[in-house]
């Protein structure tokens, strides 16, 4: 048996992402990944920005942590910062009601969120993962995909993506 694959990084402030972390993620899932258009490496983009963004200590003083699992089969990317509250349970009901509603479910998100910039960063990240799990605390998300990556599976239908969307809760998926 064949241990996970394992990268850990850590690091203050949002501009050290971009400068010192992020190549080196870029060059770990060129070689795992297989997906020439970055599709995941964007979702990991737009956790880290909502780490930075909301955390309490601010943007530029922010403490993230990125650990990365790849087995044969997946990638799992996790996201974690001291973030401000975050009703994350109201969050992912919103969503669902967006995909019950036959007006919406089978809008694009683009279409729905319009030029707002609410929730963008979500939407981003569960286009290209098979899903993505929010912990309960919002301070923790974790970012899965099969590899290699598999383009056809990009969707951007509401209907499609918020069935991606998984809360959890010490460890455990509901």
């Amino acid at each position: 048996m064949r241990f996970p694959e394992h990268h850990q990084f850590e690091w203050t402030g949002y501009d050290t992402y971009y400068e010192h972390v992020m190549p080196q993620i870029e060059t770990i899932l060129r070689r795992s990944l297989a997906d020439p258009d970055e599709h995941y490496l964007i979702a990991i983009n737009e956790a880290v920005c909502n780490a930075a963004r909301y955390a309490t200590a601010g943007p530029d003083q922010a403490k993230i942590q990125i650990l990365m699992l790849l087995n044969d089969g997946d990638i799992k990317t996790i996201v974690q910062s001291d973030t401000r509250p975050f009703d994350v349970v109201r969050f992912r009901q919103q969503l669902r009601n967006l995909a019950d509603d036959p007006e919406l479910a089978h809008r694009d998100w683009g279409q729905y969120t319009a030029a707002s910039s609410k929730s963008r960063g979500y939407w981003i990240m569960l286009m290209a993962c098979d899903y993505i799990a929010i912990d309960v605390s919002g301070k923790r998300v974790t970012l899965c995909a099969k590899r290699p990556f598999r383009p056809g599976h990009i969707r951007k239908r509401i209907q499609n993506l918020v069935q991606r969307l998984y809360l959890e809760r010490n460890g455990v998926i509901f």
